[in-house]
């Protein structure tokens, strides 16, 4: 690896004028250099970490991405593409390949930092699968990243990558779009109320999100006191996973949070009652469930 090869492109990409002629320029939030020799020799020096380098059929260098190891996560870091180069699909290429390095690592999970500000970028990370996780950093204090010119932060993003298995989250970030197409495709009435749909899974004392190949197939939330009740209101899973033990897990996921609580409550019908039960749920002695409602079913 040319490692001043490497500085030169990334720089060229983040910082200056050039960096201006492509979209994923830093030039007007930063002064200053992207990276420089010491700090690549810093991130290098890290036990698994890697620079896999993308050269078009010339052999100019025209990408890089950095790639390091962190328990059963992949930290990706530097995703770079030479500004004359962007929009050829070379980035595309490279988040393929830092899967299937994580995979070789064992590692089951990337992540990244990407500033609030750039939400083109955040974007692009979007429709590739990533999420927001609910975490903000703020900007790393050394100045060999450069001189911020304006009060910066980082939003960590995280992409599973594990295979089939279901990805739990205990998160408070959401797609919109994703949650509506969960509760459509199971006829959830509360689907046409986004405006509050989306506050109140988010509002939620507790809310499990389950993903597979980082797609929204379910979720689960909690409303309680804190202390002494808590109750289940939305159970959700897709019609495609359902009897796949999804549901199962959330439900387990959520009673975990809230054992020993004087009281666990739900509203079930149809089919949700044999489930409820099999989750240890039962019938409210001889109580009459009653409420106040503006839906049509769920």
């Amino acid at each position: 690896m040319n490692k001043q090869a490497i500085i030169d492109l990334v720089n060229r990409a983040y910082r200056g004028e050039e960096a201006k002629l492509g979209w994923t320029t830093e030039a007007d939030l930063l002064d200053g250099p992207r990276i420089n020799e010491s700090l690549l020799d810093e991130m290098l020096a890290a036990p698994g970490a890697a620079i896999f380098e993308k050269r078009d059929e010339s052999g100019e260098l025209v990408g890089c991405i950095f790639l390091r190891p962190d328990g059963p996560k992949l930290y990706l870091g530097m995703l770079t593409v030479s500004p004359k180069a962007q929009g050829g699909g070379w980035g595309k290429q490279m988040l393929y390949e830092a899967e299937d390095y994580a995979r070789t690592q064992g590692c089951n999970r990337i992540y990244m930092r990407v500033f609030s500000v750039r939400q083109e970028l955040l974007d692009w990370y979007y429709r590739h699968g990533y999420r927001f996780t609910g975490e903000v950093l703020p900007m790393i204090n050394d100045v060999r990243l450069g001189i911020p010119t304006q009060d910066l932060e980082f939003l960590i993003l995280d992409k599973w990558v594990g295979g089939d298995e279901i990805d739990l989250r205990d998160e408070k970030y959401l797609n919109r779009e994703e949650v509506l197409e969960l509760y459509e495709a199971n006829h959830w009435s509360s689907a046409k109320k986004p405006g509050q749909l989306l506050p109140a899974l988010l509002n939620s004392h507790t809310l499990i999100t389950a993903y597979q190949h980082g797609k929204l197939v379910g979720l689960g939330n909690a409303i309680s006191d804190g202390h002494l009740v808590v109750y289940y209101p939305h159970l959700v899973v897709h019609p495609d996973l359902q009897g796949q033990g999804i549901g199962r897990m959330i439900v387990t996921e959520l009673q975990k949070r809230y054992q020993g609580f004087h009281q666990q409550m739900l509203v079930a019908d149809g089919k949700a009652i044999g489930f409820y039960k099999k989750c240890g749920f039962e019938r409210a002695g001889n109580t009459e469930p009653m409420w106040v409602y503006l839906g049509d079913e769920h």
